[in-house]
């Protein structure tokens, strides 16, 4: 019995995948926009996740297509995972600190600009903007609905009517 069990747990071992989780972590800081600060995680499974503030311990969750993810580390692959600076040379207009971040297990690399003119830097920005402006457009969603009034009267209606028809039932 012993050996079965030493055995079993030797070849979950050796089954299990020890390949080091990756992921792509954009930040975007721009004091006075709207908002000023923001981050979104992406994990090589689609998981991501969307945060305000640094100090934030409840981002909104979502999940890519396996496509979108897909995109997204492609580019970070063209892109060197980070290794090497994307600012570009020129002068341009102030337009938020951008930092591209990527890990793969103990492995991690970064770089920060204003503005790039690589192609594929900037196709990678404007992803992690577009999914920015998703989030910051589902937020205001959420918010006209908790602060609509005729919205709560109809749920707070709706659950009186469900307690009464529970007490009803007894």
């Amino acid at each position: 019995m012993r050996l079965t069990a030493l055995f079993l747990l030797c070849a979950a071992g050796l089954l299990a995948d020890d390949t080091p989780a990756e992921r792509v972590v954009f930040t975007k800081s721009f004091p006075g926009s709207v908002p000023a600060w923001f981050s979104i995680t992406v994990n090589q499974n689609g998981d991501a996740s969307y945060r305000e503030d640094p100090k934030d311990e409840s981002p909104i969750q979502f999940h890519l297509a396996p496509a979108d993810t897909a995109t997204i580390f492609e580019l970070a692959g063209k892109l060197d995972y980070f290794k090497r600076k994307l600012e570009a040379p020129v002068k341009v207009a102030r337009m938020g600190d951008k930092t591209l971040h990527y890990e793969k297990g103990p492995q991690s690399s970064e770089t920060t600009f204003n503005y790039t003119d690589d192609p594929d830097g900037r196709t990678l920005t404007d992803w992690f903007e577009r999914i920015s402006e998703t989030e910051r457009n589902l937020i205001q969603l959420q918010d006209r609905i908790i602060k609509n009034e005729s919205f709560m009267h109809v749920s707070r209606q709706r659950a009186d009517n469900l307690a009464k028809f529970i007490r009803d039932t007894k």
